[in-house]
């Protein structure tokens, strides 16, 4: 039978309690040391929150536009801040405005 690598127990192959049998060590140290090893890359592909309301692409056209405006002076006004709610609503895209206007109370 082929020895496992601690590698499995990293990539989720192995689970803790089967790793610490197998390999002879501490469950408690193999969980402490399976939260310091975590790669930012997994941490990274969990996302919290809302999804965003804009898809990745007009997300940054939108930004690169505000930020134009910001380097020639004019800064955001209040219709600048209900962009993303024209651009949503103009493109068909379902958004969760409860009201008429983005940016209103």
């Amino acid at each position: 039978m082929p020895r496992k690598k601690p590698n499995d127990l990293w990539e989720k192959k192995m689970v803790t309690l089967k790793a610490a049998k197998t390999f002879n060590v501490p469950r408690r140290a193999l969980r402490d040391l399976s939260k310091r090893n975590k790669t930012s890359s997994s941490d990274m592909s969990t996302k919290f929150g809302r999804k965003p309301l804009l898809e990745e692409q007009m997300e940054k056209e939108l930004e690169a536009f505000l930020l134009q405006m910001l380097k020639t002076f004019y800064g955001f006004t209040s219709k600048d801040h209900r962009m993303a709610f024209q651009l949503a609503s103009r493109n068909g895209i379902q958004h969760l405005f409860k009201q008429g206007e983005a940016g209103r109370a």
